[in-house]
C-alpha cells in the first residue's frame, strides 16, 4: 500500500510578482518609430516577470504617473527621452517610488551612464524585481535633473536643435547659419558663479554635471573662457558634439552647491538637454541617493 507523504504546511509561499506600471512619452525619438511600442514594452515587462498593472498612455505623463501609483505599482518603468525621465524622476521622489529607466529618446544620456544603450523594449530584460540602487540628483531652484545643466551662449541655441534631427547631414546647414547669426549679432552675456568654497569664476559658458553612479557625490562644474564670435561659435559646435567640458579653453572644479548670478531678470539654462528661464540667483545642489531605481544587469 501506497504511503501519503503530508504536506509541509510551514513552506513558504511563493512571493508575488513585484506590482509594476509602464509611464511612457510615445512621441520620443526612438519610441515614435515603433511600430507599436507600448504593446512591445509591455509584454516585455510581463515576460521579464513583472505583475504589469493597467494605464491609459494616450494621457499626458502626471495622468499616466498618477493611474500608475493608484494601481500599486511599486516599480514605474519610465520611458522617453531625457525630458520625460527628468520628469518623472521628480515625481518618484516626491512619491518614494522606484524608477525602471528605459533609453525611449534621441540622446539618452541618463540612461547611457547606467549602461543601457541598447532600444528600450530590448532593455528591459536587464530588468528583474529585487536589484534596487540610489541615484544622486542636481537640483536647481526647485527642479530636477539627472545628467547635465547648460548656461550661457551654447544654451540659447536649444531651441535651434530640433532643426537637426532626423535631417542627417543637411540638418546641420541652417542649424550652423543660425548659430553663427545669432552667437555674432549681439552680446550674449557672460556667465558668474560662485562655488561653496567662495572662489568666483566668470566665463562665456557653464556646464554643472552629476556624477556617475559609481563617482564621489560632487558636482562637476566645467567654465568655458570668455570669447569672440568664432571662439563662441566653436564652444557652441563643441556642445553639440558633447564635447564642451573637455575643451582646451574649459576650467573644471568640484562642489557640492553653487551659485549663479545675473543682471539679468531671467537666466537661460538648460536642464537635460531642455530649456529653462529662472530668476536669479539660481541655486544648484546635489541630492546625494535621491532616486531609488532598479538596477540594470550588465
Amino acid at each position: 500500500m501506497d504511503q501519503a507523504w503530508p504536506v509541509d504546511a510551514t513552506a513558504a509561499a511563493a512571493p508575488a510578482p513585484l506590482r509594476a506600471a509602464l509611464v511612457c512619452n510615445v512621441r520620443s525619438g526612438a519610441l515614435s518609430r515603433l511600430t507599436d511600442p507600448v504593446g512591445a514594452m509591455e509584454a516585455a515587462i510581463s515576460a521579464a516577470g513583472f505583475h504589469l498593472t493597467t494605464v491609459n498612455h494616450e494621457g499626458d505623463l502626471p495622468r499616466q504617473w498618477q493611474q500608475a501609483i493608484q494601481s500599486g505599482a511599486t516599480v514605474v518603468f519610465a520611458a522617453g527621452g531625457d525630458g520625460t525621465l527628468r520628469s518623472l524622476a521628480a515625481l518618484a521622489i516626491r512619491d518614494d517610488t522606484t524608477l525602471a529607466l528605459l533609453p525611449g529618446g534621441t540622446m539618452n544620456r541618463v540612461c547611457s551612464r547606467l549602461g543601457i544603450t541598447c532600444d528600450p523594449v530590448s532593455s528591459i530584460a536587464l530588468y528583474h524585481p529585487g536589484e534596487e540602487r540610489r541615484l544622486d540628483v542636481g537640483l536647481v531652484n526647485g527642479e530636477v535633473f539627472l545628467f547635465e545643466s547648460l548656461l550661457g551662449s551654447p544654451a540659447r541655441l536649444l531651441r535651434y536643435r530640433e532643426m537637426q534631427r532626423g535631417g542627417g547631414m543637411l540638418g546641420w546647414v541652417p542649424l550652423v547659419r543660425m548659430a553663427w547669426r545669432k552667437l555674432r549679432s549681439f552680446d550674449l552675456g557672460r556667465v558668474r558663479l560662485s562655488l561653496a568654497s567662495g572662489e568666483r569664476l566668470r566665463g562665456s559658458a557653464a556646464i554643472i554635471t552629476l556624477p556617475r553612479p559609481d563617482q564621489p557625490s560632487r558636482l562637476t562644474v566645467g567654465v568655458t573662457a570668455d570669447a569672440g564670435p568664432w571662439k563662441r561659435m566653436r564652444q557652441a559646435l563643441a556642445w553639440f558634439r558633447g564635447r564642451l567640458a573637455s575643451g582646451p579653453d574649459t576650467r573644471v572644479e568640484q562642489t557640492h552647491r553653487l551659485v549663479v548670478f545675473s543682471r539679468r531678470k531671467l537666466v537661460r539654462l538648460s536642464l537635460d538637454g531642455e530649456m529653462q528661464l529662472m530668476a536669479p540667483p539660481v541655486r544648484f545642489r546635489i541630492m546625494p541617493g535621491a532616486l531609488r531605481i532598479l538596477a540594470p544587469r550588465p
